[in-house]
C-alpha cells in the first residue's frame, strides 16, 4: 500500500505528519504594524535594514536620506525595521500650489516580510 502524504499548515507546507519539534510563531501582519516617520536616530536601524538585504551599509546615505527628505518604516516587534523608505522632492515650487517632483528611494523590507509592505 503506498503511503499517503499530506500538505499541511501545521507541518509549515511539508508533506507528513506534524513534527515533535516544529513550533509555530504567529508572525503579525504588517497592515496591524503603525507607519512611523523615521529620524537620524533610526540611521543604524535602516543601515541594518540594508546590510540584512545584502546591500552596503552606507550610512552616509541614509543620514542624507533621513535628513534632506521625508523617511517611513515599520518598526519590528522582534526589534529593529521591517522596512524603510525614503521621499525626496526636488525641482521648483514655483506657486504655492504647485508641487515639486518627489522620488521614492531605498524601498527596503526585510525578506519575508515583504507581503504588503510595499
Amino acid at each position: 500500500m503506498a503511503k499517503s502524504s499530506r500538505l499541511s499548515s501545521e507541518t509549515g507546507g511539508r508533506a507528513g505528519p506534524p513534527s515533535a519539534s516544529l513550533t509555530c510563531v504567529p508572525t503579525p501582519s504588517l497592515a496591524t504594524l503603525p507607519i512611523r516617520r523615521l529620524t537620524l536616530r533610526d540611521l543604524t536601524a535602516c543601515a541594518d535594514l540594508s546590510e540584512d538585504r545584502g546591500w552596503p551599509r552606507e550610512e552616509h546615505k541614509w543620514s542624507l536620506l533621513l535628513t534632506a527628505g521625508k523617511a517611513y518604516g515599520i518598526d519590528d516587534p522582534d526589534g529593529g525595521l521591517v522596512c524603510a523608505c525614503a521621499v525626496t522632492e526636488y525641482g521648483p515650487r514655483t506657486t504655492p500650489v504647485s508641487r515639486p517632483s518627489a522620488w521614492c528611494s531605498s524601498p527596503n523590507v526585510t525578506p519575508g516580510r515583504g507581503s504588503g509592505a510595499g
